[in-house]
């Protein structure tokens, strides 16, 4: 985009979400901004753009490693610092995984594209977006995930805190952890996903004050800006909820098979009550039940409160500017007729490689809890890829 299109669109968002000056202290101005469902998605839609097709040249450093040369088993083994001959500057395939987004399926789906294109420049730890600023301007490719803001910091609350510690999940005690650093909690910056993806460092209380509630600080046509900006510098972001949907667009956008960005959930268990292995620590090997209960309705009043919405705001514009970049890219850049035959695709190979996966594919636990051998990419992710191609090499 260029500059007059991004002042434009950042001006017509901050009017599209009505804004009110109510106080100022120590020099710091508050305002009201509209916290209701129609008003930030109106706002987002502003800072939404459409993502671009992308060269094979621009994202893939071709090549074998060493280590790759050398594996008896194939499996992709990269740098995890991949950086650019002796300019010290981040190439290739570069993954933001927001923990508690998706981040291990994210990782497997980056793993298996490096691997079936045979690219030898990939990140797919957990770095903030903050370590990717200097960047090889002609050879990378940025990707992020995000997630419903509200659903990212419960699962978090649940995965780091009440299941590990043994927590009864009272209403306090969740609504308590929802306020600790561990479950997300940004010291007034506005959301843990955006400051997480965030290429600029953010300023700590530079977007909320515990002790002004639900009241926005700075104007707000600010962070707009610096959504739009980042927004404008990925050049795709997973939406969770919509992961079919995501991984569907990013192969088109990158030119290639839908078979490339086809990997096992590395949590596949959650969504069954199945057990799944534990992959890394000092239960590696096990195989264990997730533990994870619903939300309460008094913990989603919480979650729904304004004060809870102010102090995540820029999650809340961020997360929906992402849906509608998926939505515009759909529309604008690959064709809705082009998206539905390549998701019906994606199903069907989906469906083939559970039938000859079987259901607990990807857990590496049978329905007993007893662990079975499934290779993995690295840690959790991609499990079960040789199964995967397996199937794939029947069609």
């Amino acid at each position: 985009l260029g500059s007059s299109t991004s002042a434009t669109r950042s001006s017509t968002a901050s009017s599209a979400s009505s804004s009110e000056k109510i106080i100022s202290v120590n020099g710091t101005d508050y305002f009201r901004v509209c916290l209701l469902d129609p008003c930030m998605d109106q706002v987002a839609s502003q800072l939404a753009r459409p993502f671009s097709t992308q060269s094979k040249d621009g994202w893939c450093i071709e090549g074998q490693t060493k280590t790759q040369q050398q594996s008896s088993d194939n499996v992709l083994s990269l740098s995890r610092n991949a950086f650019n001959d002796n300019t010290h500057q981040w190439q290739g395939l570069l993954l933001v995984k927001v923990p508690k987004a998706a981040s291990s399926t994210c990782a497997g789906v980056v793993l298996r594209i490096a691997r079936q294109q045979q690219c030898t420049a990939l990140q797919w730890q957990h770095k903030e977006g903050f370590h990717f600023q200097n960047r090889s301007q002609q050879h990378h490719f940025l990707v992020g995930s995000i997630r419903q803001p509200a659903q990212r910091a419960f699962s978090s609350v649940w995965f780091f805190q009440l299941a590990p510690l043994n927590i009864t999940p009272t209403d306090e005690n969740v609504i308590r952890a929802l306020n600790t650093r561990r479950a997300g909690k940004t010291v007034g910056k506005g959301g843990y996903q955006y400051n997480y993806l965030s290429i600029e460092r953010v300023i700590r209380k530079s977007l909320w004050d515990a002790e002004q509630g639900d009241l926005i600080m700075n104007h707000p046509s600010r962070l707009y800006q610096r959504i739009q900006q980042l927004i404008n510098t990925y050049h795709f972001i997973i939406v969770i909820e919509r992961m079919e949907e995501s991984l569907v667009v990013l192969a088109l956008l990158l030119g290639i098979p839908l078979s490339n960005v086809l990997v096992p959930s590395s949590k596949a268990a959650n969504h069954h009550g199945n057990f799944y292995q534990v992959r890394v620590g000092r239960r590696k090997g096990q195989c264990v039940k997730p533990r994870k209960e619903p939300m309460s309705p008094n913990v989603q009043l919480y979650l729904n409160s304004k004060t809870w919405l102010a102090m995540n705001y820029a999650d809340e514009i961020l997360y929906r500017a992402a849906n509608a970049s998926l939505d515009r890219t759909i529309d604008d850049v690959i064709g809705r007729d082009r998206f539905r035959t390549a998701l019906k695709e994606y199903r069907r190979l989906k469906i083939l490689v559970q039938n000859h996966c079987g259901p607990l594919h990807g857990t590496g636990c049978t329905k007993d809890g007893t662990p079975i051998p499934e290779p993995c990419y690295d840690r959790d992710f991609g499990c079960g890829y040789q199964c995967l191609d397996e199937a794939l090499n029947r069609v």
